[in-house]
Parts: structure tokens; sequence; C-alpha cells
């Protein structure tokens, strides 16, 4: 009889000595609880000695495979079955939220019930929806979990991408901000001195809450798996890629949007483009590098931010009186004045088109705590691409929402030049 068979007869026997005596409606004697006493302890040895052969085959495993002993717990032993738990992507936990969302609704309990089964109660799964906190339908994840869209968002948002600094934003965050340089005076002995000083001011990061809405499949959803997982967090954080871009670049600075480098650049550094002849763009960047320049803005970080179409009618359409292509280094090596060059369609490409020259050292934005997730069935969204809505019911679709808190500052008060109105 091998250790597990020999333990559950120990408990059917200890099992049978409790029965007897329930079916007389009375205790058990002395004897009984003697023998029930024996056989609940011999039971105890023999899952004890179980344990130990378990152990003892994880190890002899470990050592034939030459594992580190960090590893020894996930190696299957020779007639155990169990579940190896596999590497989740980051961000992967946010499609299991949504999905639990959409099965579950408010069902917080129920939610975390499922994901137990399903995943293991000591999974990242269930850590998610057991800290997260279910109202009204949604979920606010917490920063824990909500922390890991946050590279995921640098590798898609053309404007993280360019390297502005990111903190932390609880509420509002003041940005010291030098708006003049510091000034040299030349004295003779003895002579007053003119105080001179650079001018500081300061700036504030102001929570704003981003809502991203994303259209899935109830199929989808139903169906369920990592790959699905990974589906809902790639569209959710490419969307909020997207509406940051687009706000970080053009926001029109009202209270419920951040303000762009467009409307927060000087007057003196936003202005229409000479033209879109080959001279007329020499003349743009010219502009632009000596505007940053002048106002001794500090090169450390510096990028151009073109829409592509733009780009691509400088590589390709920009040539010199000899037909030699006009930017080399653009086409080459993705620079241009030795600065690089980054793109995103989040710039409009209709006639009013423009193009960017940030110091991105001096460009701060703020991540605010948390996660909103909400799942809507059969809601109605606004399609970009069409301009039409769209009834999500007779479509078979859920309709996810994503609210963000972000904002956007710069800390140079002459760090950008823009040229608009680009036709090309």
């Amino acid at each position: 009889m091998d250790l597990k068979a020999k333990r559950d007869a120990l408990l059917a026997e200890a099992r049978a000595i409790l029965d007897t005596a329930k079916a007389a409606e009375r205790g058990l004697n002395q004897a009984e609880t003697d023998a029930f006493d024996a056989k609940m302890s011999d039971a105890d040895a023999v899952a004890g000695t179980i344990e130990r052969e378990l152990k003892l085959g994880v190890a002899d495993v470990a050592a034939r495979a030459k594992l580190p002993e960090h590893q020894l717990e996930a190696v299957p032993v020779p007639g155990r079955v169990e579940v190896v738990e596999r590497k989740r992507q980051p961000g992967e936990v946010l499609g299991v939220i949504v999905r639990s969302l959409y099965d579950h609704g408010r069902d917080k309990a129920g939610a975390v019930l499922a994901a137990e089964k399903k995943y293991g109660g000591s999974s990242p799964e269930v850590r998610a929806l057991g800290v997260s906190d279910f109202t009204g339908g949604g979920a606010l994840v917490p920063d824990e979990f909500s922390s890991e869209v946050i590279p995921l968002l640098a590798a898609k948002s053309v404007f993280r991408l360019a390297g502005a600094r990111v903190v932390p934003l609880r509420g509002t965050l003041e940005i010291p901000r030098m708006d003049t340089g510091a000034s040299v005076e030349w004295i003779g002995e003895n002579a007053d001195r003119a105080t001179s000083e650079a001018a500081f001011g300061s700036v504030k990061l102001i929570e704003k809450t981003m809502s991203v809405v994303t259209p899935i499949s109830n199929d989808l959803l139903r169906l369920g798996g990592s790959a699905v997982d990974l589906l809902i967090r790639d569209q959710i954080v490419q969307a909020m890629a997207n509406g940051e871009d687009v706000a970080f670049l053009k926001g029109s600075g009202t209270v419920y949007v951040p303000r762009g480098i467009y409307y927060q650049a000087p007057t003196a550094h936003v202005a229409a483009t000479a033209g879109t002849a080959l001279a007329n763009f020499r003349t743009d960047i010219l502009n632009c590098s000596n505007l940053l320049a002048a106002d001794n803005v500090p090169e450390v970080r510096r990028v151009w931010i073109f829409n592509p179409r733009t780009v691509n009618y400088m590589k390709w359409s920009m040539v010199d009186a000899n037909s030699n292509f006009a930017f080399p280094e653009l086409r080459n090596d993705n620079v241009l004045n030795s600065w690089p060059v980054f793109t995103t369609n989040n710039i409009t490409t209709a006639t009013n088109v423009e193009f960017y020259l940030i110091e991105m050292s001096g460009v701060y934005i703020g991540d605010g705590p948390g996660l909103e997730i909400k799942v809507m069935d059969g809601a109605a969204y606004y399609n970009t691409a069409t301009s039409a809505v769209v009834a999500g019911l007779s479509r078979n679709q859920s309709v996810i929402s994503a609210l963000k808190k972000t904002d956007m500052v710069m800390a140079y008060a002459n760090g950008a030049a823009v040229r608009h109105t680009v036709t090309v």
C-alpha cells in the first residue's frame, strides 16, 4: 500500500469510529477516544512522511538538472501533478480585471473566487483583484499594478519616448521654472555692485483626468486567456499613448485638459512656416535652433517632433540643385542638426501641420496614482475614424473606459519652438 492510500485508510477508520458513536447518539467512550486519537496520530505521521518524500523528490530532480536552490519549488516531481506558474507580462492583470468586471460586475468576491480557481490563490491575478476597489461597475487598480502601465506607455507615447521627465503626482506639484538667465557686470574697486539674479518662477502640475474609451468584442471577453488579456492591455495602453501625445503637444489648457507645448511655448517661438521649398525648411530649422540657443536653454535632450508625412517629404522630395538628397543625416540616422527626430500621427495631417523643437530635459509629466477601469456592455462610443457614434449593442461589443490622472508642464519658459501651417 502506498503512503497516500495508507493515510486515506487511517482517516477512513477514524471516521468510522466517530460515525458509530454518532449513530448511537452518544459521545466516544474511552476506548473509542484512544483508538480515534491513535488513528489520527498515525495519519498525521504518514502525511509528514509524504511531505518529506515530496521534498526529497524535488531535490533529486533539481540535483539532476543542476538547478540553483531558489528554483527547487518550481521543479515537477515524478508522479505528482502540479501547475507551474508561467511568466506573466507587465500590465497583463489589466486584461484580467476587465474580463472579471465583464463576468462579475461589482461582485468582487465572485471575481476573486473565480480567479483563485483558475490561477491559484497566490497568483498576481488574485492579488490584483483582491486589492482593487470595485465600485459602480468599475475597479480602481492600485499603484502596485497600475504602475506597470507607465513603462509600456513610455514605449508607445512619442512624448515620453523623447525623454520627458516623469514624476509622481498627487493633486498638485509645483515645479521650479527659470524665466531669464543671470546677467554679468564688471565693476571697479570699492564700486557699488548692482544686484543680478536669475528670474525664477514656478509652474504647477495639476491632476487632469484622461478618459480612454476602446471597444472590444464580447466574444473575445468570454473566450479569455492570456492572449486576450494582452490584447486588452495593449488596446488600453495604445489609446492612452495617443491621448497623451495629442494633449501634450496641442492640448487647449482648459481646466480639464493639459496645456500642450504649442500653447506653453512663448508667442515669439510659434510662427507659420517660411514655406515648403528647401530654402524655407532650412530657414525654419535655423530659426527654431537659434530661438532656443539665444534664450540660453540648456542643451541636454533636444528633440524634433514631426508628423511622419513631413519627414517623408524631407527625406524623399527635398533635393539640392544637383539632385542630391537635402538631409542625408535625417535619412541615415534620423537626426536633424544632430538632434533626434521623432514622428507621430498625433500631429494633424490637415493643412495646419506643425513641427516642434523641444528641450525635453525641461518637460515634466506628472502621473497620478492608480488607474480606474470600467466595462460597459453594449455601450455606444464615438468612432474617430468614421466620425460617427457606434452602438456597441448591435455589434456585440463592450466598451472599456480607463481613467488616468496626468498633466504636463515646461520648466524652461523658452524651451520649445514651433512651426505651423506646413502643407506637404
